[in-house]
């Protein structure tokens, strides 16, 4: 099917209609000796077949069913609570409350479709305005089997090198299980067509698990390597970062650790071996920084000064800190705060990213990261007026910083400030020239302030 020709066909239904069978079935004509007699084999595919066929191809539904199914989920539950709580319902003679409820059921629908665009994963992105009509359904199909019979079977022959490896690594013999692994990723190299989405998911596994046989080698550095190897195939395989976590955590390297186990759980490996590390690694650093600061103990000294002098570490203030001390307390904090934004704890969130500011001085390089990681989550709880200033103050002290233009964007667009957010996500498309939502919103930010224009 062509783009629109469906369309232009039923509406020249006398000259064209459409069958099953690839145009084969319909009415024919039966040679009866002398005569021919017409037989009806099928009938042909009705405007209604072929508009619901098209639709779900698209993945497309119609936007009454579409908001009766969101208004049913907990999230928007959870989402109308809290704009009620804010006072957004009260009496205000200039909106019913009809209208004021569906705002927020198109606010909420939209973000839906927002975080759906940016997540390439996401079945509605992949299904929605990325490709448009039947062309864009044929190509996903295209994609999904672009892999020929020769390539399908080397990708057979990495995988029994894979599961080679896998019984070398039961056996404990590590070294013969990173050769398997080894020769798994040579032999996948061999497919002509990298970029396919099996490919790149096998590959990541066998990185994934030649860093696990590293790791039983001792071998910290190349573990490291090839759990990032991984991530990088997959950014979600919680597995992946978990054993980057233990790599990390063995060279002793426990803030980048802990940052690799919070992600493990946030992609699934929300276990118990994870909250294990996780502590761990809590528990050491926050035993650094109390040891750091104590005093050499005597060795005549008594328990229970010693006892005393614990205690007095444990309730020592930020600012007895050294410098260095407070930038890795604050990249804690700030790697807590990342950890609630993704379980969608945004007050907790903001609690972290504030405790981090204060913490540190202007002077350190991260700040503009606490600023604009405070404003994505204020931007969350519709404080725009806030996450603007912080989202200012980010920039100030980082004027290249992307997502911090766009977090501005955001907050100015919300608070009808429509030139301005034009001009802050132009910005940040000039440093992040690929971010979809920035780009989205800045058609929106465009369209509005064409409307204010017009309306003046």
């Amino acid at each position: 099917l062509d783009n629109l020709k469906l369309a232009t066909d039923y509406a020249n239904i006398g000259y064209h209609r459409y069958y099953r069978l690839n145009g084969l079935a319909g009415t024919v004509q039966v040679d009866e000796g002398a005569s021919f007699s017409e037989e009806i084999v099928d009938e042909h595919v009705s405007l209604a077949e072929a508009v619901f066929t098209g639709m779900n191809v698209l993945n497309a539904r119609s936007r009454v069913d579409a908001e009766e199914e969101i208004e049913h989920t907990p999230l928007f539950k959870e989402f109308l609570s809290a704009v009620k709580s804010r006072g957004y319902f009260a009496n205000d003679k200039s909106e019913t409350y009809e209208r004021k409820y569906n705002k927020v059921l198109t606010k909420f629908r939209l973000k839906l479709r927002d975080k759906a665009i940016a997540d390439p994963t996401n079945p509605a992105a992949l299904n929605g305005p990325s490709l448009r009509g039947i062309d864009g359904a044929a190509h996903r199909i295209k994609l999904r089997t672009l892999l020929n019979r020769q390539e399908l079977e080397i990708m057979e022959e990495a995988e029994a090198h894979k599961g080679q490896g896998n019984k070398n690594m039961q056996r404990k013999d590590y070294q013969s299980a990173v050769e398997c692994y080894t020769l798994a990723i040579d032999i996948l190299a061999q497919v002509g067509k990298p970029s396919h989405r099996d490919v790149m998911s096998n590959k990541s596994v066998y990185f994934c698990n030649r860093s696990a046989a590293y790791l039983s080698l001792n071998e910290y550095e190349l573990a490291v390597d090839d759990a990032r190897n991984s991530i990088t195939l997959n950014g979600e395989y919680g597995k992946a970062y978990f054993r980057l976590g233990l790599a990390l955590y063995f060279q002793r390297r426990y803030e980048d650790a802990l940052e690799s186990f919070m992600s493990a759980q946030t992609y699934g490996e929300d276990n118990a071996a994870t909250k294990q590390y996780v502590k761990k690694v809590m528990d050491i650093i926050k035993g650094n920084q109390q040891q750091i600061h104590s005093p050499p103990t005597s060795v005549n000294q008594s328990s229970q000064d010693q006892q005393q002098q614990s205690m007095n570490t444990i309730s020592s203030k930020q600012s007895d800190f050294t410098p260095v001390d407070k930038n890795k307390k604050a990249e804690v904090l700030k790697m807590q705060g990342n950890n609630f934004m993704s379980q969608k704890k945004f007050e907790k969130a903001i609690e972290s990213y504030s405790k981090a500011i204060d913490l540190v001085s202007n002077e350190n390089p991260n700040l503009y990261i606490y600023y604009s990681n405070r404003a994505a989550a204020l931007c969350f709880l519709q404080d725009y007026e806030a996450a603007a200033d912080d989202a200012t103050a980010s920039i100030r002290l980082k004027a290249d910083y992307g997502k911090a233009h766009a977090r501005l964007g955001l907050s100015l667009f919300f608070l009808g400030h429509y030139e301005e957010a034009v001009e802050a996500y132009r910005t940040a498309l000039k440093y992040e020239p690929d971010n979809k939502a920035s780009l989205s919103y800045l058609h929106k930010a465009e369209a509005k302030l064409q409307e204010t224009t017009r309306g003046r």
